[in-house]
C-alpha cells in the first residue's frame, strides 16, 4: 500500500475483476454477518472495470441487485 497524498486526489480502477466465491468454499465464519447465502456461487460480478473519477468529480454506478455496485464503493 502506498500513503494517499494530502489535497484532493483521483481515484482509477484499472481493468478490476470480481467474483463471490462459490457456496461450497464459503466458511461458517465468513457468513456471520450475512443474512442469507449468495448460490450464483463463482461468477464474476465485475469483468474488466475500468475509470478514473478526478476530485469534485459525480460518478454513478447503475446495474441489477448483486453487480457489484456496493463492492466498488467499499
Amino acid at each position: 500500500a502506498r500513503p494517499v497524498p494530502d489535497g484532493p486526489v483521483a481515484v482509477e480502477f484499472d481493468d478490476v475483476r470480481f467474483g463471490y466465491p462459490a457456496a461450497d468454499k464459503v466458511s461458517l465464519a465468513s457468513l456471520e454477518e450475512v443474512a442469507a447465502l449468495d448460490t450464483r456461487g463463482g461468477e464474476e460480478v465485475l469483468h474488466g472495470l475500468s475509470f478514473r473519477a478526478e476530485p469534485g468529480q459525480t460518478i454513478a454506478l447503475v446495474g441489477s441487485s448483486g453487480a457489484g455496485k456496493s463492492t466498488i464503493a467499499q
